[in-house]
């Protein structure tokens, strides 16, 4: 239904139709009376006033060149609730001429009442319109008790000065919000949705905003009322979809959205205001954030929550893209800012801004505030920072804290830093990537300032880079770290005081750190005065940190401290001065120190402390090391760890007692190692060395060598075996210089001087393990060596017959030891013969074994695989001939662990041949008594092998010749057919059995060496065979030897034959 209306209504009736109090209110505001519209009870085109009015037809409006027109009207009267119902979609064209544009106070849609009696206007479809020239809001809903229903899309495009929906009190339902809104008026009113004074605007869909002018701003909810009393103000949207140039959301004094969506934002910025700004106690809760600021001004902030109680909650991800505008003018542009007790909570976070001094997360506030301002994101915060001198997260004073995980920073500007604190910052899990001169992973400063991270991964490449720094009472603390620094003058940790007497600090748990640059260096600390126990401190545990490409270790600058605990530090350590003089303070426990310490001048003091094994490796480059204070506890200084050439340390102050390794040529008298003491304390230290002249052999005649120089005579030197990783134990003597004696008897120096003069050395442990091992392969090689009898027992009760055939299985197991190892085999059997008439009998066989060697100070496997043939003939006089041809090969690992555990692998081959000759000899008939000596020769050979461990020790094995004679006696006792039982003795010699071992390690030592396994032993066993059948029979023994150098300590043999 069309209707045309063109009676104009009398600004006069405001005051009638509103009420005294409400125009009360509209002054208090602030409105000019003549810009607030007012409605008579004639003006509305479909209106009720105190009564229920139902619109069946879906109507459409046209109204042009007309004011005070509301074109749905419902108003309660005294005890009188009013309802307009509307069955059907409402299209509405209202249009005012530009003569007199935005003068026109007219509205769509006009709620009001009494406060207390129901107001309605209700529509069941859609509402569309086109709206030009209104000075007001195209749907107006005022007082308590007021509704508003649109069951469908509110859509359209409004040129209204002001609001689109503007709700004070009263609640506004719309299905979802779809509106352009074109107007451009310079005034803060001009929102596309405006709620205030506690009304409630839910929209169950989507609201869409296209705000296009200069001015226009999306969605403002403010919850004071006129007289200044706050009152919970709501808005609800299933999502949010916002084209601005202004602010989109707005939301303060107890304002509360809630949108369960997405938020989603485009701002081509024409201003420097928030694009979602909560304040003064608003609260805005999302399930996700999507904004894009295009042309960014100075102090713009995608989200941010300002005052108390002002709060922002994403559910899920927040992602935010800032792009600098033409010019790059715009600076200090945030993507997430909290401050003065605000607080913002992210499910997770993804920012990227390329404006020049910016932030990602931002939080700022005052020492002096009541609470904490705090910003926290639950998830994975990824931020990319591409302008100069950026934060990606910074909270700037003590009460300012951010909470983070799974962090992810990435800054390509100039002077940027990843993370930076002047007060709580709380991360886990944080990558850290930086690009740039001054480059700044982590960042604390000022006595407030403080980080606190588990795991974090940085490389930060740029001149004056730092992965971690701590600066004027900072402090740094991180679980575990990987921290990389390139470029000239960086720093993986930095400490620095200037002017304060407030401790700058960086603790770390674990981890690797290092600086890769001639001018870098990996530690880096500054003080330019002494401040005591509040020095700049950097504490290591469990961390491994190196300078490389030529970087320093460490760099201290005035007055500092490190401390390192069983942790491992790279490089050199070089001390300086900020002015006249200055102390760095070295404490390390169970860690180890590989470099040089030197400092710039006698006026500064290194003082290091060495305690529970800690050891210092000089690795060289520097020919003087100086310390002001060496407080040795135990702990190890190893001179002799560089490539060439000697050093030479000063000490000022010897404390306590420890382990001192020099690099020393005896045989030269001259070259070595040197360390020169001027005070001391008294105690025993121990002097080890590793001596050039043992490298080609040994040190003959009498030599003196002069190492320590002692001007107190306080501390005593006491020489102590060395393996340095070689082959040997190197033991010195060390003798003080007035006992010390040349050649001709006469003392060679001074009590205060201490002299190196003789060198014992003996094989180390690990070595030990390596020439033992082939004692295990001979052995395991001479005890599967067998008998007739052990091998097949007694083949006379097989009842052979011409052309038979035979198969037999045996299993063989034992134990046997030497000097220094113990050993247990186990050998499994299986033969096949032919017995080409009942006197000779010929076959084959295979086997495989182990052996399971125990060292002192290691452990051998060998594996044998071998294969035999044999005849075997028997006489008419129980006299026999057996001879055995074997062949094998021998697969052996070594694993050794002493001082230097190592590893190896070797294989070789062997061979033997053996001839037995016996009788039985029966002794009493009646008894079925016999004896049957015995005699055996075995010739064997134990091929030649090579191999080398995996420290680098070259081993060579020399083949071994072994011939084994044997003699002996079995007496036994027949029983039934095919049975008997027997004892036996017999005497052994190895004729042969030299070996050759030549060893050569990495370090330069060798080793050369001859066993000689010639032996003489005796043995003794029992053992029987049983009949278990016509064609099948059982035997075994058992024995053990006596006298050996290698014994056999018991060896069990069973098996079974079976003929056919």
């Amino acid at each position: 239904m069309k209707k045309t209306v063109k009676n104009r209504i009398a600004r006069e009736t405001l005051s009638r139709v509103l009420g005294h109090s409400v125009l009360s209110a509209v002054l208090v505001l602030g409105w000019n009376v003549s810009t607030v519209f007012a409605i008579s009870p004639s003006s509305g085109i479909e209106q009720v006033i105190g009564v229920t009015n139902t619109v069946t037809a879906a109507p459409t409006y046209t109204i042009t060149n007309d004011d005070y027109k509301a074109v749905l009207y419902a108003r309660s009267t005294a005890g009188n609730a009013a309802a307009l119902n509307v069955n059907g979609d409402v299209n509405v064209t209202y249009i005012q001429p530009t003569s007199s544009l935005h003068d026109n106070y007219g509205t769509l849609i006009f709620v009001t009442g009494t406060g207390k009696d129901s107001s309605s206007v209700k529509v069941d479809g859609d509402v569309n319109f086109n709206v030009s020239g209104l000075a007001y809001s195209d749907i107006w809903i005022e007082s308590a008790n007021t509704t508003i229903d649109i069951a469908g899309k509110l859509t359209g495009v409004s040129d209204s000065r002001n609001s689109v929906v503007m709700a004070r009190q009263g609640t506004v339902n719309i299905g979802s919000v779809d509106v352009t809104v074109t107007s451009d008026p310079a005034n803060n009113n001009n929102v596309a949705i405006r709620v205030q004074d506690g009304a409630t605007v839910n929209v169950a869909g989507e609201i869409k905003l296209d705000t296009q002018g200069q001015w226009g701003k999306g969605i403002w909810v403010d919850g004071v009322l006129a007289n200044g009393v706050l009152e919970t103000t709501t808005l609800t949207a299933g999502a949010i979809d916002i084209k601005t140039k202004v602010q989109a959301i707005s939301v303060l004094h107890q304002g509360t959205v809630t949108v369960d969506g997405l938020v989603k934002v485009v701002k081509n910025s024409t201003s420097g205001s928030d694009v979602v700004g909560i304040k003064s106690g608003g609260s805005i809760t999302a399930g996700s954030f999507d904004i894009v600021v295009n042309d960014a001004l100075t102090n713009e902030t995608a989200l941010r929550a300002f005052g108390d109680d002002s709060t922002i909650n994403c559910l899920g991800t927040a992602k935010i893209v800032i792009n600098k505008n033409a010019g790059d003018t715009g600076s200090y542009v945030s993507a997430v800012l909290a401050g003065a007790r605000g607080e913002i909570t992210l499910g997770s976070l993804d920012a990227e801004l390329d404006t020049k001094y910016s932030r990602g997360i931002s939080v700022l506030s005052n020492n002096t505030d009541s609470k904490e301002t705090l910003v926290t994101v639950n998830g994975a915060a990824k931020i990319m920072m591409k302008g100069e001198r950026s934060y990606g997260i910074i909270a700037q004073s003590g009460k300012s804290k951010i909470m983070l995980q799974d962090v992810q920073v990435t800054t390509t500007g100039n002077y940027s830093y990843g993370i930076s604190s002047g007060g709580i910052v709380e991360a886990n899990n944080v990558v850290l990537n930086g690009s740039g001169i001054q480059a700044f992973g982590v960042h604390a400063t000022g006595g407030d300032g403080t980080v606190i991270l588990k795991n974090l991964w940085a490389d930060m490449a740029g001149q004056g880079s730092r992965g971690v720094y701590a600066q004027n009472g900072g402090s740094i603390t991180a679980d575990y770290v990987d921290i990389k620094t390139t470029g000239s003058g960086s720093a993986a940790l930095a400490v620095t005081n200037i002017g304060t007497i407030q401790q700058s600090a960086i603790t770390i748990g674990g981890g690797y750190v290092s600086s890769a640059d001639s001018s870098s260096a990996a530690l880096r600390l500054y003080s330019d005065a002494d401040a005591g126990a509040n020095n700049p401190v950097i504490n290591l545990t469990n961390v491994q940190a190196e300078g490389v490409n030529g970087s320093r270790l460490i760099l201290s600058s005035g007055f500092s401290t490190l401390n390192a605990a069983s942790s491992i530090l790279t490089g050199n350590v070089y001390a300086n001065d900020t002015g006249t003089n200055g102390r760095f303070t070295f404490n390390m426990d169970a860690s180890e120190l590989n470099g040089s310490v030197f400092s710039s001048s006698s006026t500064v003091d290194i003082d290091l402390t060495m305690d529970n094994n800690s050891r210092w490796n000089i690795a060289g480059g520097v020919s003087v090391n100086n310390l002001h204070c060496l407080d040795n506890r135990n702990g190890i200084v190893d001179m002799s760890s560089k490539s060439n050439g000697y050093e030479t340390l000063m000490i000022d102050s010897l404390k306590g007692t420890g382990t001192y390794i020099f690099d020393t040529d005896l045989s030269s008298e001259i070259y070595g190692d040197k360390i020169s003491i001027v005070t001391s304390e008294v105690g025993n230290n121990l002097v080890q060395v590793k001596d050039a002249s043992l490298i080609n052999g040994e040190v003959t005649g009498v030599k003196n060598l002069l190492i320590i120089t002692d001007a107190s005579q306080n501390a005593t030197f006491v020489g102590s075996a060395l393996n340095s990783g070689g082959l040997w134990d190197v033991t010195p003597t060390i003798e003080r210089g007035d006992v010390a004696l040349d050649a001709v008897g006469n003392p060679v120096g001074t009590s205060s001087q201490w002299y190196l003069t003789k060198l014992r050395k003996a094989v180390n442990k690990d070595t030990e393990v390596l020439l033992k091992a082939s004692d295990n392969s001979y052995a395991l090689w001479r005890n599967t060596n067998d008998s007739l009898r052990k091998r097949l027992g007694d083949i006379r009760y097989r009842g052979n017959q011409d052309d038979s055939d035979g198969i037999w299985a045996r299993y063989t197991g034992g134990k046997f030891d030497g000097s220094g190892f113990e050993a247990s085999y186990n050998m499994y059997q299986l033969g096949y013969d032919k017995s080409e008439n009942a006197k000779s009998t010929y076959g084959f066989a295979i086997d495989s074994g182990t052996s399971h060697a125990d060292y002192s100070f290691g452990s051998g496997k060998d594996k044998l695989w071998s294969g035999s043939i044999y005849g075997t003939w028997n006489g008419e006089r129980g006299e026999y001939t057996d001879i055995v041809a074997r062949i094998g090969m021998f697969d052996t690992d070594i694993n050794s662990f002493g001082d230097y555990p190592d590893k190896g692998s070797a294989k070789n081959h062997a061979y033997s041949l053996s001839v037995e000759y016996g009788k039985t000899i029966e002794m009493s008939e009646k008894r079925k008594t016999f004896i049957e000596p015995q005699i055996q020769f075995t010739l064997g050979h134990l091929g030649s092998s090579s191999y080398t461990t995996d420290r680098g020790t070259d081993v060579y094995l020399s083949g071994v010749n072994s011939y084994i004679g044997r003699v002996g006696v079995v007496a036994g006792k027949k029983g039934a057919v095919g049975n008997d039982f027997y004892l036996k003795a017999n005497l052994l010699h190895e004729f042969g059995g030299d070996r050759d071992i030549k060893m050569a390690a990495a370090n330069g030592e060798t080793l050369s060496k001859s066993c000689d396994y010639g032996d003489t032993w005796f043995e003794l066993g029992l053992g029987g065979n049983i009949s278990m059948g016509k064609n099948s029979q059982f035997y075994g023994d058992i024995e053990r030897s006596f006298g050996a150098d290698i014994q056999k300590k018991w060896q069990i043999n069973v098996g079974a034959q079976w003929s056919f």
